[in-house]
């Protein structure tokens, strides 16, 4: 983003925040060099040319994508300063994401960044993935596999026993004809959403 980009869009968000706080908006205004006080100026008005959605998408996957690794080292109790690999299988972003590349590996702090349009399902790797993506990250190193196993193990039994509890009220006639509308369908996405977990704990 160059610099023009970045002043315009730091005087609009100081003419949105002003009525707010209109002294520390007023101070940064006036250190912009800016003859006019800020409380003369015009309100920002909407302007279709200011809006492009071909990036907004291609950011929000870049967003996706490091919120993904992000989520996979929560998930995995990954020490946030511990620097990680990882493989990505791009598909049609692949362009996109060599392109942000450098801004991916440092928020996502990755030690490595290997981007492929498509390949093999790598062994011994945590995998996710969304939207055409691909995201492998290798596990050696990253965590004791045995502990980790049987922690997955339990969660999954966890899961399954939750699951079967709802089965049984779901297939149960006294429950589906006693029960309001908004609980049996609550308890119905509650079930789908216990699935889902399961195929990714499994």
């Amino acid at each position: 983003m160059n610099a023009p980009v970045l002043l315009f869009v730091l005087k609009t968000l100081l003419k949105l925040l002003h009525p707010f706080v209109p002294f520390v908006t007023e101070v940064v205004w006036s250190n912009l060099l800016e003859s006019k006080l800020l409380i003369g100026e015009s309100w920002p008005k909407y302007s279709s040319k200011l809006v492009f959605p071909k990036d907004e998408k291609e950011m929000e996957v870049v967003k996706t994508l490091i919120t993904t690794i992000r989520s996979i080292r929560a998930e995995n109790k990954i020490e946030p300063a511990q620097k990680i690999r990882a493989t990505i299988y791009g598909g049609k972003w692949t362009s996109l994401i060599n392109e942000m590349k450098e801004t991916v590996s440092v928020l996502a702090r990755l030690e490595s960044l290997e981007v492929k349009e498509k390949g093999e399902k790598l062994p011994r790797s945590i995998w996710k993935f969304f939207n055409d993506i691909n995201v492998y990250l290798p596990i050696e190193g990253l965590f004791d596999i045995g502990k980790e196993t049987e922690r997955l193990k339990k969660k999954i039994a966890e899961t399954e026993q939750k699951m079967k509890g709802l089965i049984g009220r779901l297939e149960n006639p006294g429950f589906l004809s006693r029960a309001p509308k908004d609980v049996v369908v609550k308890e119905k996405e509650l079930f789908l959403d216990l699935e889902s977990e399961l195929k990714n704990l499994q």
